[in-house]
């Protein structure tokens, strides 16, 4: 993934964080979901460059 596309995932997951620390119930869940769904692609994106660097 490209650079922009990790920052736009960052951005996203900040915000989402905010939202999460004031959710309640099912929306607090449906938000931690797609936060861990970020730090997963975050995760494999940063392999992926470690790798390219390699």
């Amino acid at each position: 993934m490209m650079k922009t596309g990790l920052n736009i995932l960052e951005k996203e997951r900040s915000v989402l964080m905010s939202k999460w620390a004031t959710a309640t119930g099912s929306e607090k869940t449906k938000l931690l979901i797609r936060i861990m769904d970020i730090d997963e692609q975050l995760e494999v994106s940063k392999r992926r460059q470690k790798k390219e660097i390699v």
